[in-house]
């Protein structure tokens, strides 16, 4: 029994101590998110002035760096509610096809169960 409350001791320990890194982390989260705000707005504003100026293609060298407009394309993730649309739309005129894939392929999801210790503080 001692041994059982010694790992359970230990345990606490360690959920204290990842508790308060975590807490930091959200704190540099938040000035992290307040910078990029305020980065992307000031990107927007030189983004504006270059096209207004026809400044497009060209690259402007300042402080040691090169900075130029890029364009990229990404696609969006396939999420459950995005792939139910598609089939919908594909399947129109057939509506238990695309309910027969759509249930096919949200029932054959990989499930991963995870049993693990949880913690409630009791306050007293």
């Amino acid at each position: 029994m001692d041994d059982l409350k010694n790992l359970i001791n230990q345990w606490i320990v360690y959920d204290d101590k990842i508790n308060e890194i975590n807490d930091k982390i959200k704190k540099t989260q938040e000035n992290t998110k307040e910078l990029k705000k305020k980065k992307d707005n000031i990107s927007l504003k030189v983004t504006q002035y270059l096209k207004d100026n026809n400044m497009e293609g060209s690259s402007i060298e300042i402080q040691n760096n090169k900075i130029k407009l890029q364009e990229t394309s990404q696609y969006s993730s396939i999420t459950l509610k995005f792939l139910k649309e598609c089939l919908m739309h594909y399947y129109r005129d057939n509506n238990e096809e695309y309910e027969k894939i759509f249930n096919f392929i949200k029932n054959n999801r990989t499930m991963v169960k995870k049993i693990d210790l949880h913690r409630k503080i009791i306050k007293q």
